[in-house]
């Protein structure tokens, strides 16, 4: 046979495996494309057929025309394969490279709709298509490799059946209604939550799974009843804004900031802007900001996890009065920006000169590791025990910590910005963080030295979840987080901390010559021993103040074990529900089992909504882009190595994948990894201060691009230019 050198050939895997209704391994395998000669197309099928492993009789492969003029391409999910719920998922490119999305490759956007829903103007021919595809083949869960033409013509490459594990009871139809009622509701929550801040003068609707005190990276974005609840009291109701009332920021102590809608923790953006605008800031020029960093926000919502360095300014920094920051809030008039910038350097001056925050920070410290140190768990102890230790960590721990974190970020801002405008040499905040000996570094190197009593003693109390009772501590047995027979750590525990990276006297007198110009009231030296103890001073009481938390859901597990309730049915009660239990006196087993037998069926129904991690409207929920994250890229060297997770047997000179980690994950950087990526996260969270501590390589809130970057085998990471190369 002669192919026509006007029509080229495609050769399309079409194996067995890819169709099962068990299993599905689409786009695992070759295909082959602009063929034009015999020996062209008998290769190509023989490299096809070989990329299977090992053929068996039912494995084919396609031959096809390949489409011509073609603008769109990609594939269309009829239903979400993890939970079945029937949404329509399209993962596109519009580069006309019809195998980028199957292979994983870059600019690939993904939209995600319910069936009814209006859809993007490019994807509209795909409809019709979609419906004529399940009436011919008679099965309404289909995967579809499409392509439009400029002519938006639809062709249909392949059409493959979903395996799902999930929802399968019900019609078609009577899923969808469900599906929709359940969405309904959520509209309703965001609307109630709309109607609230309108009602507090905060303008603007945006919500977010990651700004400010980043939820998704400390209890992910679905997260159990207790874990949620701790969380909320602990840090998202009242702390976050008593700390920054301290510092001069406005005061938002009667807002929260962190709401529960459809089961996942949403920042409310305008609330989280209000909070970092200077008191003195008049009325008129607050709303200006609020509405001009909701826009930002709004037009790059990837930025949703960078919003204190890029959508609205925390503190006063160098040349900032021009340039990107001036642009991005043009609604201010030239005296109005001015005002407002002269506030921030007033508020910047007074956290900066504030030297008596470090003495409160070291006695709060102490008060906290005395009183962990005094909890004894029994279970003779009350579920009033429990709340008391939770009382104490939110009373002596977690507006210290607030304040802190606060410092270190204004400390971390400033050095961005010197480093930006190349006041000081690239690398230097890394430097200054590594220095800083924080508890990371000082957790890597107990456990080089230290016998294992010894080091539990110090961090047996960390768990990775700090407020996730199903999670073992580090003591617990259960865990086995640690390798103590071949303990593989990074560097030589046995060296002193890293000295400060000092400047020369002619770098010190440009800093200082900027620092008069920016308006500040202090020199290079103060700045830099601020820095110093912010930095230092936020790990430890980050360390201390989860030794209570970690004490109260020990006894929790304790009492409930008393009672007949295990972990996991503790896991789904509140706060307040503990507390009405005590206050009703009445069968505790039966009464705590009966709220959290409740409140799972109420977690099971939203835990499979798909959500956007940014919402700016309530229709979002119907259908939205799943956006392409900025990562922050930390330190600046490169390393390469096996893909690898916290489940796998060996950690040792892979590079990790975790899609969100609070400090209970400390102990991985006990077991060798070379470099970290994270799902979640920012420039501020707190594996990019871990990396900087330990001068480790990672990706920080790689957001859509985490899921094809962890199906490799094999990455680099180029941090200095910001690049991840899958290798095989």
């Amino acid at each position: 046979m002669a192919i026509g050198a006007s029509e080229p050939l495609i050769v399309r895997s079409s194996a067995a495996s890819e169709d099962g209704s068990e299993q599905s391994q689409a786009g695992k395998y070759l295909s082959v494309l602009g063929l034009h000669t015999d020996e062209q197309l008998s290769q190509a099928i023989d490299d096809v057929f070989s990329s299977y492993g090992d053929p068996t009789p039912a494995d084919e492969v396609f031959i096809q025309p390949m489409a011509q003029d073609v603008a769109l391409s990609g594939v269309v999910m009829t239903c979400d394969p993890d939970s079945g719920l029937p949404y329509c998922i399209v993962s596109y490119d519009e580069s006309g490279d019809t195998t980028v999305v199957t292979s994983g490759g870059n600019g690939t956007r993904t939209y995600i709709f319910v069936p009814g829903h209006d859809v993007p103007k490019p994807l509209r021919g795909l409809l019709p298509a979609i419906d004529e595809v399940v009436n011919i083949v008679g099965v309404k869960e289909v995967d579809i490799e499409f392509a439009i033409t400029n002519e938006a013509t639809v062709v249909v490459f392949q059409v493959r059946p979903i395996t799902t594990r999930g929802i399968k009871d019900g019609t078609w139809g009577d899923r969808i209604d469900g599906l929709l009622r359940s969405l309904n509701r959520v509209k309703a929550s965001i609307e109630d939550v709309n109607r609230f801040n309108d009602g507090q003068g905060l303008v603007g609707h945006t919500l977010g799974v990651m700004p400010d005190l980043n939820p998704a990276e400390l209890i992910g974005t679905k997260p159990r009843s207790l874990a949620a609840s701790l969380y909320r009291h602990l840090l998202s109701d009242t702390a976050w804004a008593t700390a920054r009332e301290k510092f001069g920021y406005r005061d938002l102590r009667s807002i929260p900031l962190v709401h529960m809608i459809g089961g996942t923790p949403y920042v409310s953006v305008s609330a989280s802007v209000a909070s970092f605008i200077p008191a003195t800031v008049p009325e008129p020029v607050a709303q200006k900001v609020i509405a001009d960093a909701q826009r930002k926000l709004n037009q790059e919502p990837e930025l949703h996890d960078k919003i204190e360095f890029r959508v609205v300014p925390t503190c006063l920094k160098p040349r900032m009065r021009d340039g990107q920051w001036r642009q991005q809030f043009s609604s201010l008039s030239d005296d109005e920006w001015a005002s407002y910038l002269d506030a921030l350097g007033i508020l910047t001056n007074r956290i900066v000169s504030g030297g008596a925050l470090f003495d409160r920070a070291a006695e709060g410290i102490e008060r906290l590791e005395s009183a962990a140190g005094q909890v004894k768990q029994n279970a003779g102890r009350g579920l009033l025990d429990v709340l008391s230790l939770i009382e104490k960590a939110r009373v002596h721990g977690t507006v210290l910590f607030a304040e802190v974190a606060r410092a270190a970020f204004v400390a971390t801002d400033i050095l961005k910005s010197l480093e930006a405008e190349q006041l000081v040499p690239q690398g230097f905040l890394d430097a200054i963080v590594c220095a800083s000996d924080a508890v990371g570094a000082q957790l890597v190197h107990d456990f080089a030295v230290l016998e294992p009593a010894a080091f539990l003693k110090l961090h047996g109390h960390i768990r990775p979840g700090t407020y996730e009772i199903t999670v073992p501590r580090y003591d617990d047995p259960r865990g086995q987080y640690f390798d103590w027979v071949n303990r593989s750590v990074r560097g030589n525990p046995t060296e002193t901390p890293a000295a400060a990276p000092v400047l020369s006297p002619a770098q010190i007198s440009r800093v200082c010559l900027e620092f008069d110009q920016t308006g500040y009231a202090f020199g290079w030296p103060e700045f830099e021993a601020f820095a110093m103890n912010a930095i230092q001073a936020r790990e430890r009481v980050k360390h201390a103040f989860s030794w209570l938390v970690s004490d109260a859901l020990e006894q929790l597990a304790l009492i409930g074990a008393d009672l007949g309730l295990n972990r996991e049915e503790l896991s789904f009660l509140t706060l307040p529900e503990i507390a009405l239990a005590v206050e009703m006196r009445k069968d505790l087993s039966s009464f705590l089992r009966a709220v959290a037998r409740r409140n799972r069926r109420a977690w099971e129904t939203t835990r499979h909504l798909r959500l956007p991690d940014v919402l700016c409207s309530p229709k979002d929920i119907f259908g939205f882009h799943v956006f392409e994250s900025r990562p922050s890229f930390i330190t600046g060297n490169t390393v390469e190595g096996l893909v690898t997770g916290v489940d796998d047997i060996s950690l040792k000179d892979g590079i990790l994948f975790i899609e969100n980690a609070d400090p209970g994950f400390d102990w991985v950087f006990t077991r060798g990894i070379k470099g970290i990526v994270t799902k979640f996260g920012g420039e501020n969270s707190h594996m990019s201060i871990r990396a900087r501590e330990l001068g480790l390589p990672a990706v920080i809130g790689a957001g859509s691009r985490f899921e094809s970057w962890r199906n490799a085998r094999v990455i680099r990471l180029e941090c200095a230019v910001q690049r991840v190369e899958i290798l095989r």
